[in-house]
């Protein structure tokens, strides 16, 4: 490719477009499928990267997007701004190292990868363009060895700033199965295929044929002796003590995590992150404490509008916000509202009365209620200006 034609597509890539914009510069393959084609590959026609045919392959259907910077906005891949989808092939090596990885997006581009994992831990490395890198930290519900089921994590890149984070479900390529514990692998004789014995745990091993008439066994008669009769032992019949009723178990929907009988999503609540009551420390001043993929993360301050304040990247208004109502995460319960930054029942009352224990009373003449809620005066006592007077008072 010409080099002016290279420093132009960087500048464009570094200014940000829109998705219209994206869309017309390169195409319906992505921003980049015209990275590839600047950098001398073929999208479509890419050579695939190498891989250790010794060792097994893990695949990774996953889809990367970013929340937060720059690239948030701007067609990458695909149709959706911001996002990156395709399948991530890996090998992994002795020491866990990934030397020789490949990202082939939806679009068709094949991008480069290198890392490491260790357990359930995984780091990645994808190289998009010149100067631009992709960084994947994940955590997985197995052993990556065993390439089987959920990973999550978060991201950073490609340009700077950028913050997301990315699902995936991974899936073994290569090599055999690993055998189940208690099967044996042996050799049918007949034809040669290996075949599975399995020897249930805890049990003696099968004896041969061959064993069986080697074995030999010596058969003693035994004189059966009586033996006395005993009086059978009456039962006792004391009455079971009554036990409480098994409470019954909160459903919460879908995505949602029951915390002391609420349900919280912990992928995103600050005070309850990854797990029940985990609260993500203070940010710094000039920063915010986020929570994505249930792990906690700091970001810029974002400048919001007078009254309205940042929670998790989007400016909201804590003092009638139920999901945020007095501090960013902090979720109303279900038939809740956030009044004054405060959760409270939704109920609501005219002007110049006040919510007492489910009606609407004015605090200033109620005789039950008089100058706050609860509050009664005593016999023949009124109400007035909010405090309780005597008998002789009131005429």
């Amino acid at each position: 490719m010409d080099p002016r034609q290279f420093d132009a597509l960087s500048r464009r890539l570094a200014s940000g477009v829109s998705r219209r914009q994206a869309v017309a510069r390169f195409g319906a393959a992505g921003l980049l499928a015209g990275l590839s084609s600047a950098l001398g590959r073929e999208p479509t026609a890419a050579a695939p990267l190498e891989q250790d045919a010794t060792q097994d392959s893990c695949l990774l259907e996953i889809v990367a997007a970013i929340r937060l910077g720059p690239s948030a906005g701007v067609i990458i891949d695909g149709n959706v701004p911001g996002e990156l989808r395709g399948e991530l092939s890996f090998a992994l090596g002795a020491d866990g190292a990934i030397d020789s990885g490949r990202f082939r997006l939806d679009g068709g581009a094949e991008l480069p990868v290198v890392g490491q994992a260790s357990g359930r831990a995984l780091n990645l490395r994808v190289d998009v363009a010149a100067n631009q890198t992709l960084i994947l930290v994940g955590t997985a519900a197995q052993l990556l060895e065993q390439c089987t089921g959920d990973v999550d994590g978060l991201l950073t890149g490609p340009r700077v700033g950028d913050l997301g984070d990315w699902p995936a479900t991974a899936t073994a390529l290569g090599g055999g199965e690993v055998p189940q514990p208690g099967v044996t692998a042996t050799v049918d004789p007949a034809s040669g295929a290996p075949a599975a014995t399995s020897t249930p745990s805890g049990s003696p091993a099968a004896t041969s044929p061959a064993d069986a008439t080697a074995t030999s066994t010596t058969t003693t008669t035994a004189t059966p002796t009586a033996t006395p009769t005993e009086t059978p032992t009456p039962a006792s019949t004391e009455t079971p003590t009554p036990q409480p009723p098994t409470p019954t178990p909160v459903v919460c929907p879908t995505g949602t995590t029951d915390c002391g009988g609420v349900c919280l999503d912990l992928q995103t609540d600050v005070n309850n992150c990854g797990a029940c009551g985990n609260v993500c420390p203070e940010a710094q001043p000039g920063f915010d404490v986020g929570c994505a993929a249930g792990n906690c993360f700091f970001m810029r301050e974002r400048a919001c509008p007078e009254g309205l304040s940042a929670c998790n990247g989007v400016c909201v208004n804590r003092q009638t916000d139920p999901m945020n109502c007095g501090l960013c995460g902090n979720v109303c319960a279900t038939g809740q509202i956030c009044f004054g930054g405060q959760c409270a029942n939704d109920n609501r009352c005219e002007a110049g009365l006040t919510f007492c224990n489910g009606v609407c009373v004015d605090l200033l003449i109620d005789p039950a209620n008089c100058g706050a809620c609860g509050s009664a005066c005593g016999i023949l006592e009124t109400c007035a200006g909010g405090v309780c007077q005597p008998p002789e008072a009131s005429q």
